[in-house]
């Protein structure tokens, strides 16, 4: 998706919507009401019934687009408060909505200040791929979606850092491992390719970051991150404190067999006070209230 906000500019009109990865052809004008029936059947799903799409063709920088506005009408009470004429009025406004190259049929977002069609946020879909309109119209609102499916995939479209970090050198990704976002998690390393070993101030990573939370939803985080993201199971903070340090230290078993027997972590590494993982696996060492004789037996040095 974020290839295809940056391949769909204004000003390439030959590039069109790509629906996994393949070019679209066929009939614009034809698609176009179509494109529009829809925004209005969603508009009607949603008893929006004084609302409805209608375009105007327009020309930026010398294409041809088909303006779609979204005509709302309001009955007025000409009467107001002092009069027996019980006569209505209709007041009619516009709200800009999209615009749809005529050419390639793909469906940009109005630009506020030009009105022109916004390419900086790539195409939002295309009027001849249907299965573009669920991705370009809300249908809890009936009105334009941010590109693609997700916030994120809109943010990265932008070409924002996704390895930027805030004061503590936390990155989003960091952020999402912590929360047990998987999704986000799975498209920030595969399809924005966010480094999974960089570290925070403190040397922390996104996996130390899953591995200290230790939930159920953190262990498929750390698979995604490890398995997926090819993350560096054996890397420590800056007090040498590997994922397998923290697990054993937290007497979380089911980490600990992950890391040693999916992942390969190494259990003899030690830590900057040469402490290995097995020895804050003891009872007096690990984590009050949780102590696992389990675990100690995983990782004894015997």
């Amino acid at each position: 998706m974020r290839a295809a906000a940056r391949e769909n500019r204004l000003g390439v009109p030959e590039d069109v919507f790509h629906a996994k990865g393949t070019k679209v052809s066929g009939d614009v004008p034809s698609a176009i009401p179509v494109f529009i029936n829809h925004i209005n059947g969603v508009l009607v799903s949603l008893d929006k019934t004084n609302e409805k799409a209608i375009t105007t063709t327009v020309i930026f920088h010398g294409q041809s687009y088909s303006y779609v506005q979204i005509e709302v009408s309001i009955l007025d009470d000409a009467s107001g408060f002092e009069s027996d004429d019980d006569t209505e009025e209709c007041s009619v406004s516009h709200q800009p909505y999209c615009l749809v190259h005529q050419t390639t049929g793909d469906v940009y977002a109005v630009d506020p200040i030009d009105m022109g069609p916004s390419g900086d946020s790539g195409v939002r879909g295309n009027v001849l791929v249907s299965d573009s309109f669920n991705q370009s119209i809300d249908k809890s609102t009936g009105y334009l979606k941010l590109f693609g499916e997700t916030v994120a995939e809109y943010l990265f479209s932008l070409d924002l850092d996704v390895n930027a970090t805030d004061a503590f050198g936390e990155t989003i990704l960091m952020q999402a491992a912590a929360a047990a976002h998987s999704q986000l998690v799975r498209w920030l390393v595969l399809e924005a390719h966010a480094d999974v070993n960089l570290q925070t101030n403190a040397g922390s990573t996104a996996l130390l970051k899953a591995v200290f939370a230790g939930s159920v939803a953190h262990e498929e985080v750390a698979r995604i991150l490890v398995n997926e993201g090819k993350a560096n199971v054996n890397l420590g903070n800056i007090w040498g404190t590997s994922p397998l340090h923290l697990a054993a230290f937290r007497g979380n078993l089911r980490l600990c067999r992950m890391l040693v027997e999916e992942f390969g972590a190494e259990r003899e590494c030690v830590d900057k006070k040469g402490k290995t993982p097995g020895d804050f696996s003891h009872e007096d060492s690990c984590e009050p209230g949780r102590y696992d004789a389990e675990l100690e037996a995983l990782l004894s040095h015997d």
